[in-house]
């Protein structure tokens, strides 16, 4: 086994030992750190990439199969001052049901989405900024993008695919 030699390494502070909350951070440090995560976010050349060539996926929508993409998003707020990660999912929750972009369904580990690739892309994007407007220092984002072009394919037709087998 191989470990790092002792001197010189200092220990992490615990994530317990601070106190991070929406009141002690100003509103214009807040508004501040939002806009440098949104940039950061955007400035990612892989996720530029994906979301210039979907775009030119959806332009090209003169297919016979209908372009449909089906995703799997879980957005953890780490930092958060208890365990609870409710009030962090309400409000993505809610951001989801003022846009019109992709239709989503919530279950027990995260949300599932269903729009075109372009418009998945952007909505996670703005998905993964929320825990950071509602003050926690770090955010971790977990999306899992299905597309398929041979056919299209909705949630609810994978689910009516594997009920199917099941009846058999």
């Amino acid at each position: 086994m191989i470990t790092a030699p002792s001197r010189g390494i200092r220990s992490a502070p615990s994530i317990r030992s601070r106190k991070y909350s929406r009141a002690n951070v100003s509103s214009t440090a807040l508004q501040h750190g939002i806009q440098r995560a949104r940039d950061a976010l955007l400035a990612r050349e892989p996720v530029r990439l994906l979301v210039r060539h979907a775009s030119s996926l959806r332009a090209e929508g003169s297919d016979s199969v209908a372009r449909v993409a089906t995703a799997d998003l879980t957005v953890i707020a780490l930092g958060r001052p208890d365990a609870s990660a409710s009030a962090y999912i309400a409000e993505i929750q809610r951001r989801l049901a003022a846009q019109e972009r992709v239709r989503f369904e919530m279950h027990a580990m995260g949300t599932s989405l269903e729009g075109s690739t372009a418009d998945i892309l952007a909505v996670v994007a703005e998905l993964h900024a929320v825990p950071f407007e509602l003050g926690v220092p770090r955010v971790y984002t977990v999306l899992k993008l299905d597309e398929r072009r041979d056919k299209a394919q909705t949630l609810d037709d994978k689910v009516t695919s594997v009920r199917r087998l099941l009846e058999d």
